[in-house]
């Protein structure tokens, strides 16, 4: 009879359910840090390149190499952003 008990865990029953809020729990934290995040990162971005186009007195060429040269900087730092914001709120609410 005591095996009966013992054997469900806590995790066993109700873990279904309570795994919606946390999932619904990662996904809006995570999307309120990449949002405030990537905004900062895209803003300093373009003011970065406008400010170097406006200091050197580049042309439209000059505009183009550097935002070439500075959006899959920006572009990397946001998905890196992102993958860690994801494995973060995720290994929070997990513990």
């Amino acid at each position: 009879m005591s095996t009966l008990n013992n054997s469900s865990s806590i995790g066993d029953g109700p873990a279904r359910p309570a795994k919606r809020p946390a999932m619904l729990a990662i996904v809006l934290s995570t999307l309120g840090i990449v949002s405030l995040i990537w905004s900062e990162i895209w803003l300093s971005l373009a003011a970065s390149i406008w400010a170097c186009v406006q200091i050197l007195n580049l042309g439209n060429i000059g505009y183009a190499v550097l935002a070439a040269l500075l959006v899959p900087v920006g572009a990397w730092a946001s998905w890196h952003t992102a993958r860690l914001a994801w494995l973060g709120e995720s290994h929070r609410v997990s513990d």
